[in-house]
């Protein structure tokens, strides 16, 4: 078996190392230009896509059970029952039209128009921060 010997020619040997740098530089290079183009390709043209996926995670419905039954006192009558409630709750800063918005809610759920002035009343009580 042959064993290198070492290169007595310092101008040889100063020649492979830049060669080498050279080539480790241009590898480099290419890894951080692949990083670079495909941070380009997420922000811009995977922005719609990762922008609905944004939006529909906030949205979250869940359904909460009732954690216990209904009470009754000793001639039989209901004295506790579980009724459904619902409470929907408005982000200001999300909406554009508040008073278009409280129109459709309006309609959509059957919500009486004393509540939606008494939420208009109070909406008016608050600043905003």
């Amino acid at each position: 078996m042959r064993r290198h010997q070492a290169i007595k020619d310092s101008f040889l040997e100063n020649r492979i190392f830049l060669s080498r740098t050279v080539i480790l530089f241009v590898l480099i290079l290419v890894l951080i230009s692949g990083l670079v183009a495909r941070l380009i390709y997420l922000q811009v043209a995977g922005h719609s896509r990762y922008h609905g996926m944004a939006t529909n995670n906030r949205i979250k419905v869940t359904s909460v059970p009732p954690t216990r039954g209904i009470i009754y006192d000793k001639q039989g009558r209901i004295l506790a029952e579980n009724l459904p409630s619902y409470s929907l709750e408005i982000i200001p800063e999300q909406v554009t039209d508040m008073g278009d918005t409280l129109q459709r809610l309006q309609l959509a759920l059957a919500i009486p128009e004393e509540k939606i002035e008494a939420f208009k009343k109070h909406r008016k009580r608050y600043k905003h921060f």
